[in-house]
């Protein structure tokens, strides 16, 4: 998924409204849509421990959710405004310099989102909108849990009814978008806690089987064929098919659910370093090569894809001398 995302943001290399995977943000709702689901089915796996101060725990969780992702945080926004200092000492412009690293903090901090800022990383509002808007989410989770069996489908209902598909990134709306597109996990969860407890056979398996996939495909047909000209009103099924592709693959009722390989986990984990990287390497690949070719192309992605897997193999390095220095001290 992070690679269609990636496609959307081919304009940074100079494609125009024309081509083929302009539509690909609408991924960035799925990725709301999986968190809101995974955190649900955090707490109803400890909701046996009375929870004392709903506020606090919802803090909590949100700091442990996102204290882990700090360090591509910093690197893909340090670089980032690094690029813009050199385009600003080229031209002595001190000023310049000052005045735009004054709002680093604030993206890497994740605040962009509260309108105080607009972010360099543009990928980063995603992140952003979704730290100020989860502890609100887990908060009503906690604090109403009756409540929410009603919210959690009529949230986003009431919210695409006004606004509609749409990859509108302004104040309040990437907020509203982050908020609505998680509840709709939590719905999802809901709806995988039932299917859970129906019984299917070896033949139910295989269609199920067939059926994800299915949905899988044709929901990256639809936006990587769909062009904003061509006014598509199938845009518009991709929450409902997101939904239903949900509930099967983590329901485990289809046989997808074995396909949990080092593999797929490799995959997991690489999408957020090439989901942020991607914004500095296209800028990068834009200044140094100016003819749209396939040059850039392959530089974007397989340079994307390259950052990332060093990063994740530099932090794994770190964590693991850090555990064996722990061992060592006792």
């Amino acid at each position: 998924m992070a690679l269609l995302i990636m496609s959307h943001h081919l304009y940074l290399l100079g494609y125009k409204d024309d081509w083929r995977g302009i539509s690909c943000w609408i991924w960035v709702d799925y990725f709301f849509m999986l968190t809101g689901y995974f955190s649900i089915r955090h707490f109803a796996a400890v909701q046996e421990k009375p929870v004392k101060c709903a506020g606090y725990e919802a803090v909590k969780y949100t700091v442990h959710k996102f204290k882990k992702l700090v360090p591509y945080i910093a690197i893909a926004v340090f670089v980032q405004y690094l690029m813009i200092a050199v385009s600003y000492m080229k031209q002595y412009n001190l000023r310049g310099i000052l005045d735009a690293f004054s709002n680093m903090p604030y993206e890497i901090l994740l605040l962009s989102s509260s309108g105080i800022v607009k972010p360099e990383v543009a990928p980063i509002w995603y992140l952003s909108a979704m730290f100020l808007a989860l502890p609100l989410l887990v908060y009503m989770l906690l604090r109403f849990e009756d409540l929410w069996y009603i919210l959690a489908w009529l949230v986003p209902v009431l919210y695409y009814g006004r606004m509609g598909v749409n990859t509108i990134r302004d104040w309040p709306n990437d907020l509203v978008r982050a908020f609505s597109c998680m509840a709709l996990g939590t719905f999802v969860f809901i709806l995988t806690s039932k299917v859970k407890e129906l019984k299917f056979s070896v033949l139910q398996r295989v269609l199920l089987t067939v059926v994800e996939i299915g949905l899988f495909g044709l929901c990256i047909l639809i936006t990587v064929a769909n062009k904003p000209y061509m006014k598509w009103p199938y845009m518009n099924l991709l929450p409902l098919l997101f939904v239903v592709h949900a509930t099967i693959m983590l329901s485990g009722c289809s046989y997808s659910a074995k396909a949990k390989g080092v593999f797929c986990q490799f995959l997991g984990e690489i999408s957020f370093p090439m989901f942020l990287f991607q914004w500095g390497i296209g800028t990068f690949t834009a200044a140094k090569i100016t003819a749209v070719n396939g040059i850039r192309l392959c530089i974007y992605y397989l340079g994307t894809i390259l950052a990332s897997v060093m990063v994740m193999v530099l932090k794994k390095i770190i964590s693991r001398q850090r555990r064996e220095e722990g061992l060592f001290v006792k």
